[in-house]
């Protein structure tokens, strides 16, 4: 069954977080690099979705997988940063390749960035999203509680599919995806994958798309 998004007491609050999500990818693919097939010599083959049916995986505001949004108040933690619940999201997550399974995804501002707090089961997988000065995107490592940036992302439009880092964590939503495309306008035009690679200070490289992902792939691999 499709998700339906459930918009509730403050409606026009959540119709504003679904029209950034488009702007915001827009403005990570032209800060990054767009690619058909040369060679990268530091960017390793690994960083790179494959054209196969499952993806991989990443953060941000323009992550943010739409199921049945309600906004929340704000939330204080100790210390001088104050949170700000945004959505709590009922949708569909997977680990390492595994088959979605139900997940709950709450967005939370905490300083400058947005961080989205994913609960599978037991499990937590939490990254954060910064838009200034550029966007980047880094992931929690619940061991250590450090913030380690995003290696890769993508998008793949047929199976709904939202991954990070070699899919070790991804977000199956066609609310999401549909409104993504929809704010990305001409710039997602028959696309079906799209991938992103990031450096080491979390901020988009190279972008890809179908093909051209393959291509640079096979590029790399020379």
């Amino acid at each position: 069954m499709v998700p339906v998004i459930e918009l509730h007491a403050h409606e026009k609050h959540a119709r504003h977080g679904l029209m950034t999500v488009g702007r915001v990818l827009t403005m990570a693919i032209g800060d990054g690099m767009v690619i058909g097939a040369p060679r990268h010599p530091t960017l390793k083959p690994s960083a790179l979705p494959t054209h196969s049916p499952a993806p991989s995986m990443t953060r941000f505001r323009f992550l943010i997988p739409f199921g049945s949004a309600v906004l929340l108040g704000g939330v204080a933690l100790p210390g001088a940063v104050m949170a700000q619940s945004l959505y709590t999201i009922t949708t569909t997550c997977s680990l390492k390749g595994a088959a979605p399974v139900p997940c709950t995804v709450e967005a939370v501002d905490v300083g400058e960035s947005t961080e989205y707090r994913h609960k599978i089961g037991a499990t937590k997988v939490t990254y954060r999203v910064f838009d200034d000065p550029y966007v980047r995107i880094e992931g929690l490592n619940p061991a250590t509680g450090a913030w380690t940036p995003a290696r890769n992302a993508s998008i793949r439009f047929n199976t709904n599919q939202l991954c990070f880092n070699d899919r070790a964590f991804c977000v199956v939503n066609p609310n999401y995806l549909n409104s993504v495309r929809e704010e990305a306008g001409r710039t997602y035009a028959g696309r079906d994958l799209v991938g992103l690679s990031f450096g080491t200070n979390g901020r988009v490289d190279i972008v890809c798309f179908d093909e051209g992902c393959r291509r640079l792939r096979e590029a790399i691999e020379q």
